[in-house]
């Protein structure tokens, strides 16, 4: 029997659903699809680059091409996929209760006692635990196939996050943004209000009815190849993102950590394996989880989402059982069926593998990996596998083979047809289990049984519904909430999220702080001829770049002509240790503080950092082309600036950014003084040049000062005057003003040593003999502030690390315990 077609019938005419979007593929321009599906790569490529830590270890490995055409399901059948999907739910969700709980359907000889105490995701610390509303399984997904006779099956339950429902909505928004057009020759459900539903679903959850449910997406962290699923739907459920070490468990209650304060947290939508959840009661070597889960589980005063051990029933294993499962708990014959499989540890005979089908797929029975295929396997270690099988056949089930569907997929050359899997999702609703009417259409790589995890994935597809005639006379409404109070919450900003914000400012002023350098350097570099000035100020230069680690010590010595030190220059352009840390730097935060940074800063950080770093790597072995590139840099840094400048709310968030700028901003320019210092007396006008340029202090030094220049003068405006932004004082200035307010925010009234230690900074630097710099007959004012700027350093490192440890860490002294103050 040949596959099922999901656009050509029989007679091989486009089925009546299909015919519009057809029609609207036809009456558009010749070429007008092939440069949409162009367009369209080039943003899930730059969604796959954006959301990737490092590019260059994981290649192309992320990315997910999308079809422009999407799958097409009429009304009448979504209503069958609907009702098997919510029955399949609500099975599943009563055998977890089951098996956690009374566990009658072993002791009445449903469920073989092999697939639960056996069973790799049987969590024993879970038994008898009841979640609050004693529901289990409150979202659940299957992957479907839909065989040659028109059927649909299930290959895959998901019971333990529902994965992809986030590309689900991203799929869609892509699509409507890309080709209108086809959206006017259908009426599509909307998905939308489905996420509605279930953020009110996840907030009637909560234990505590205050009508104020703090909910939480639980995520691995950015390194997890679905971190832009979780940032997508933390913010489209107006939940907080947070890792497991944002999370803490305190008098039976779990709490995300700010700054502060400790947030109670009512629900906890997981988005990674339930025992990798508690490292305290479930997996021991986890550091992704939060210790004492459990515990704050069992007391009520949190809910899991879904329950922690509910992926017991998701193992293949389950499948035979299922049928007369359904009959039992819901007295319901089984709507939505399974794909034939056998449990091999369910027969007597002596040898498992009798009467198998010679098309029969041998899988593991509790897979721990998606995509395992043994059936790939060949020679000795085939025969090896089927004597294990032989051995340990309870470890194993078997297949028969599927022949899924196929749908279009546009090539330039036209449309293909392609193997078909969809995974569609729901969520509970009261009673019963509400569908999100599409879902998330998949082309693996190879076809059969086994569905293909996400990154083996060669194509992802939108699935549409159509609106059926009555849905379209009356559609439906959500009711309106109730009006909300105005509030100005306090600043709930989690601590690790303020520590990156904090290293963001650092990373990018250090950026802008090498672009300078770098640049000055270069622009030396173009001139043809090298005259006296010119090589002292390379040799100026020189020591700075070596101290910011961007070249090598001796790098500039090389060559008279320079050439020595451009090739030094090129080689930290393209690959250097100190200018590539800081982009990658830059961009490790930006992931990990993904959900607070809108798209305008993020495509700032993203996209126009990744294309300046991308033409400093390209340029670096021509001078002008690199001195372009380096302009840009700064550029890129300074329109940051000015966004987190004007568009970010001035809370504790804002402030540990600007905080992090002006501390690096205050060692790079003591730095600079610092070398000017180390210049002979001889050579002082080049470097004094040179530092106000690095400083971009000239134009204020020119209009202030008329005669030659001089030491005093400039060393005043780098170091001294509180009215020159790029002024050490005015940063030290800045800080304080800033922790104050701080301070004041959090209520620390005292103990405050942070605080003490920027003042102590200003004091000196208020203190320092600078109108005696130029007197040749006082070598001391010199001499003591050489010993002041070697001490600004140092001050500077110490008054990160008073940051760090009165704001990130909780500890307020080496070996203070416990925590300050705790919101319920």
């Amino acid at each position: 029997m040949r596959n099922y077609d999901e656009m050509v019938d029989g007679s091989r005419a486009i089925r009546r659903a299909w015919q519009p979007l057809i029609g609207a593929l036809q009456a558009m321009p010749k070429g007008a699809f092939a440069e949409r599906v162009e367009r369209v790569h080039r943003q899930h490529e730059d969604i796959s680059v954006a959301y990737r830590i490092e590019p260059e270890a994981q290649g192309n490995g992320n990315r997910r091409p999308f079809d422009l055409l999407p799958m097409v399901i009429t009304p009448e059948e979504w209503t069958g996929i609907e009702a098997g999907l919510a029955q399949r739910a609500r099975l599943m969700d009563a055998i977890v209760a089951d098996i956690y709980g009374a566990r009658r359907l072993i002791a009445d000889g449903l469920i073989p006692p092999a697939l639960v105490y056996g069973n790799p995701r049987f969590l024993r610390p879970c038994s008898g635990s009841v979640p609050a509303g004693g529901t289990h399984v409150h979202a659940y997904a299957a992957d479907l196939v839909r065989t040659p006779d028109g059927s649909w099956r299930v290959v895959a339950d998901r019971l333990q996050a529902p994965s992809g429902i986030g590309f689900a909505l991203q799929n869609r928004s892509l699509l409507a943004r890309t080709v209108p057009e086809l959206f006017r020759a259908h009426m599509v459900e909307r998905i939308e209000p489905f996420f509605d539903l279930w953020r009110d679903m996840l907030a009637a959850l909560s234990p505590r009815r205050d009508g104020q449910a703090r909910i939480a997406v639980m995520t691995p962290g950015p390194y997890n190849p679905g971190f832009f699923e979780h940032v997508y739907l933390a913010r489209q459920l107006g939940a907080t993102l947070v890792e497991g070490a944002d999370l803490t468990m305190r008098f039976d209650r779990v709490f995300v950590k700010t700054l502060g304060v400790l947030q109670q947290v009512d629900v906890i939508l997981r988005f990674m394996e339930d025992d990798y959840c508690d490292p305290l009661e479930l997996r021991g070597t986890s550091v992704l989880g939060v210790a004492g889960l459990l515990q704050a589980v069992r007391a009520g005063t949190v809910v899991v989402a879904n329950a922690l051990g509910a992926s017991v029933a998701e193992t293949p294993a389950f499948r035979p059982f299922l049928p007369a499962l359904a009959e039992t708990l819901l007295g319901e014959a089984l709507a939505l069926p399974s794909i034939d499989t056998r449990w091999l540890g369910a027969g007597t005979a002596s040898d498992p593998l009798a009467g198998l089908s010679p098309n029969a797929s041998l899988r593991p029975a509790f897979p721990l990996r998606r995509d395992e295929a043994p059936e790939e396997q060949d020679g000795a270690a085939r025969e090896a596998f089927l004597q294990d099988v032989r051995q340990r056949p309870h470890l194993y089930i078997a297949e028969e083979p599927v022949e899924p569907s196929v749908i279009p997929v546009w090539t330039p050359e036209g449309l293909v047809p392609q193997p078909l899997t969809l995974r569609v999702f729901c969520v509970r609703d009261g009673e019963g289990y509400r569908a999100m009417p599409g879902g998330f259409a998949q082309v693996p790589h190879r076809s059969g049984g086994a569905v293909a995890p996400f990154r083996q994935l060669a194509m992802s597809k939108d699935a549409w519904v159509l609106l059926s005639e009555d849905r379209m006379a009356a559609p439906a409404h959500r009711a309106p909430p109730a009006i909300q109070a105005i509030r100005r919450p306090p600043d709930e900003l989690r601590s690790r999220t303020a520590d990156n914000l904090f290293w963001m400012g650092r990373y990018m002023e250090r950026l802008d702080n090498a672009a300078r350098m770098m640049r000055s350097a270069a622009l030396r570099l173009a001139v043809e001829r090298f005259g006296p000035g010119q090589r002292q100020e390379l040799a100026y230069l020189a020591r700075l770049l070596v101290e910011a680690a961007l070249i090598d010590p001796g790098a500039g010595e090389m060559m008279p002509d320079g050439s020595g030190l451009m090739l030094a220059l090129s080689v930290s352009g393209a690959r250097g240790r100190g200018l590539d840390e800081a982009f990658t730097s830059v961009r490790r935060i930006a992931h990990a503080l993904r959900d607070r940074l809108s798209n305008d800063v993020w495509n700032v950080i993203i996209g126009n950092l990744r294309e300046a770093r991308e033409r400093i790597q390209e340029r670096s072995g021509e001078v002008d082309g690199f001195i372009a590139a380096l302009d840009n840099l700064i550029g890129v840094v300074a329109a940051f600036g000015g966004m987190m400048s004007e568009n970010m709310t001035r809370g504790s968030g804002w402030r540990f950014l600007d905080i992090g700028r002006r501390l690096e901003r205050g060692v790079y320019a003591s730095s600079i003084i610092k070398q000017l210092l180390a210049s002979r007396r001889e050579d002082a006008e080049s470097a004094l040049h040179l530092a106000l340029e690095l400083s971009d202090s000239t134009i204020t030094y020119r209009s202030r000062y008329f005669t030659a220049i001089q030491t005093g003068p400039v060393v005043d405006l780098i170091l001294a005057d509180e009215a020159n932004p790029r002024s050490i004082a005015f940063q030290i200035q800045t800080i304080i003003s800033q922790l104050n307010e701080l301070a004041h925010s959090f209520e620390r009234v005292s103990d405050r040593p942070e605080q003490a230690l920027a003042e102590t900074i200003l004091a000196s630097i208020r203190g320092a003999r600078i109108d005696r710099l130029d007197d040749a007959q006082d070598p001391s004012a010199r001499q003591e502030l050489g010993e002041l700027l070697g001490n600004l350093r140092r001050q500077f490192l110490a008054l990160s690390e008073a940051i760090t440890r009165a704001y990130f860490s909780h500890v307020r002294a080496p070996y203070a315990v416990g925590y300050g103050s705790v919101r319920l």
